[in-house]
């Protein structure tokens, strides 16, 4: 039997970014901090197959900002997928379901695939579990627009290019 998973929405729309620590002095106030980290840059996949037919790659391939629940070192923890590329990420991406939940993060844009992960949805005032069968059972349209949905079953919801 499979490890249960769990995919949650996020607490806030603000997923704070990871933390980095530089050598550089602290006393320059002028250089602009982003100038010399680019986190987001590294988590992109180095060649990309899609066809420049859409407005933008990033449409069609995303990583959802649910949470999920994932088996790690032996217990149940609550991640997304910024922790997925924080550390470990060829490990953590093999998980059952991260590589589709979180495609750009572990490289497998040219794989349009919905995620096996069982996530949490705020379905008529209540969270429920479900995963990408149940969004394209019925009210598909609907369930596809809860925020996160979406990136997590991108051929169950059309958007796989």
């Amino acid at each position: 039997s499979a490890p249960s998973v769990v995919i949650s929405a996020p607490p806030s729309e603000a997923t704070p970014s990871p933390s980095f620590s530089t050598s550089a002095p602290s006393s320059s106030t002028s250089a602009p901090a982003d100038s010399t980290l680019t986190p987001a840059a590294s988590l992109a996949p180095v060649s990309s197959t899609q066809s420049p037919t859409t407005s933008s790659s990033s449409s069609t391939c995303n990583d959802t900002t649910l949470r999920f629940k994932v088996e790690w070192n032996g217990r149940m923890v609550t991640r997304d997928c910024i922790w997925i590329g924080n550390r470990a990420t060829v490990q953590r991406c093999k998980i059952e379901g991260v590589s589709a939940a979180c495609p750009v993060t572990c490289g497998t844009c040219s794989t349009c695939e919905d995620t096996t992960l069982r996530f949490k949805v705020e379905w008529n005032g209540k969270k429920i579990m479900r995963d990408c069968i149940w969004i394209g059972n019925r009210a598909t349209i609907q369930r596809c627009n809860i925020e996160g949905v979406a990136e997590a079953c991108p051929v169950t919801c059309g958007i796989c290019s």
